[in-house]
Order: C-alpha cells, then structure tokens, then sequence
C-alpha cells in the first residue's frame, strides 16, 4: 500500500498510473478535502464481484468452506468439459 499527498500525485500522475496498473495496488492520496484512493479498472471490477458474491450470507459460507477445503488439501478438482 502506497500513499502520497495530492500536490504529489499531480506532479507524478504518469508515473503513478503505471505503478498501479504494473502493481495491481491500488494509490492512496491523502488531501485536505478527503482522502481518496486510486486503481486499476480490473481491480475494482474484481473487488466489485466479490463484494457481490459475499452479499449473500449462504453464498458466503460456501465460499468460505471452499477456501478452507483448499488449504486443507481436500477439495475436489473436475475436468472441464470441451466440445
């Protein structure tokens, strides 16, 4: 996580664009009015879906039980079928 002031944001504006894209971090800038953070389309398109998926608590649990069988080496894989 990176943070800098707006005055140095507008100074290095190119520079931070493509350190966020090459990173997929996002930019925090701190400034009088409000702080603001900056990031990639993907990124928050991403953070979007999954903010989606977790809406819902059922949906969530399944996830969450997905992960931990995961890490514990218990999950299932599957073939993908292919026409």
């Amino acid at each position: 996580m990176e943070i800098t002031t707006f005055t140095n944001f507008r100074n290095n504006m190119k520079a931070y664009f493509e350190k966020i894209l090459a990173l997929g971090q996002p930019l925090f800038i701190s400034r009088k009015g409000g702080d603001m953070v900056v990031m990639s389309k993907s990124e928050y398109q991403s953070m979007q879906e999954t903010f989606h998926l977790l809406r819902s608590p059922k949906n969530a649990e399944r996830l969450k039980q997905a992960i931990a069988a995961d890490k514990a080496n218990e999950a299932e894989s599957k073939e993908l079928l292919h026409e």
